[in-house]
């Protein structure tokens, strides 16, 4: 699916009356990311995508070893 980022800038620039300073920044960082997101190949997204699933089951591993410590504070 292709996105056209350059239009959500327009809109962020068509409705100024509805789009606060904060969220115009935010907006364009979005898409300086996803257009440098693009540029990246893909056995190189799907390293990136093995790495973070890897680090979220380590986490979840962390969490249920130390469930008795994180389960006293709440």
């Amino acid at each position: 699916m292709n996105v056209d980022v350059s239009s959500i800038g327009d809109l962020a620039n068509s409705i100024p009356s509805l789009l606060s300073l904060p969220k115009k920044i935010l907006i364009f960082t979005a898409s300086a990311f996803y257009r440098f997101f693009l540029m990246i190949p893909d056995p190189i997204k799907y390293m990136i995508y093995t790495i973070i699933i890897i680090l979220f089951f380590m986490l979840a591993v962390w969490f249920w070893f130390n469930r008795d410590t994180w389960l006293e504070v709440v």
